[in-house]
């Protein structure tokens, strides 16, 4: 199990990885392929989600995508990619869809709401591994210090 919460859980199994709700059935999610791959798995709004980084060899700029799945009928989409853009630290998921990224290298936390997308912080003191959410509300530590903002649908 890679990521759990009330309603469902994501397992990988034979090379790939799977959402497990509750109830219905199993959605795949994608292959378990590296270089360097799909990472930090989230669910939440009856989705998983999740980032898929690519890279056309060890030395070459990567692109990530943000790919979500629909638990109720399996619908995958990429809700946003990130071109030449660093690893993926966090993803925090709010109850009605809409996504807090934290990227390092740059260091940045970008927001998927129904602003559309924008850097909500941004330099080398965002510390990208302090995202957390609540609800609408996502935080992070900026120079230390704790700064909020809520998420819209």
């Amino acid at each position: 199990t890679v990521a759990a919460d009330e309603q469902a859980r994501v397992v990988r199994a034979a090379g790939a990885f799977y959402a497990c709700p509750r109830s219905g059935p199993s959605r795949w999610l994608t292959a378990a392929h590296g270089n360097p791959g799909p990472s930090n798995f989230q669910l939440g709004a009856g989705r998983a989600v999740f980032a898929d980084q690519r890279c056309a060899g060890p030395a070459a700029p990567c692109d990530t995508r943000i790919v979500v799945t629909r638990l109720a009928d399996g619908h995958r989409f990429v809700r946003h990619t990130f071109a030449r853009a660093g690893h993926v630290s966090a993803i925090a998921i709010s109850p009605h869809g809409a996504l807090a990224i934290m990227l390092r290298a740059p260091a940045q936390l970008v927001l998927l709401d129904g602003h559309g997308t924008h850097i909500a912080a941004a330099g080398p003191g965002l510390d990208a591994g302090s995202l957390g959410s609540s609800g609408r509300t996502v935080y992070w530590r900026f120079d230390g210090r704790a700064a909020t903002t809520q998420l819209t649908s």
